[in-house]
């Protein structure tokens, strides 16, 4: 009866293990035909450019918009001390930061930049691509 048992055993694994090592070589030798990992490389290359060009062109935008603003092209929001209840929550967490200057977009929409600095703010509108 053990002789059985043992039997059945060693039956039973050959059936499952030698299925899945095969099922495992093949897929391993597919995965180096379609070249997964170059493909896979090419995309971390491109969102890396990607997130490269955005940053680059936040900054352009936020100069274009401070150089717009110290020119007098663009009409200031200001705010007063005096009704500091009223102000915007992102006023009012910048006025309470003590940064000299502070660009955001719009929380909303995203297609707007401020730029706040002191008790003004201005916005810029960034139009979509």
């Amino acid at each position: 009866m053990n002789r059985l048992r043992n039997r059945l055993i060693l039956i039973f694994l050959a059936a499952t293990l030698v299925p899945l090592a095969v099922t495992m070589w093949y897929t391993t030798s597919l995965l180096k035909l379609t070249s997964f990992r170059h493909t896979a490389d090419q995309v971390d290359t491109l969102s890396q450019s990607l997130l490269r060009t955005s940053k680059e062109l936040y900054q352009r935008d936020s100069a274009d918009l401070k150089a717009h603003a110290r020119n007098g092209d663009l009409q200031p929001q200001k705010f007063s001390a005096a009704a500091r209840d009223s102000w915007p929550e992102a006023v009012r967490s910048f006025a309470e930061s003590q940064e000299p200057e502070r660009f955001a977009h719009d929380e909303q929409e995203g297609n707007r930049l401020d730029y706040r600095s002191g008790m003004t703010a201005m916005s810029g509108y960034i139009p979509p691509a």
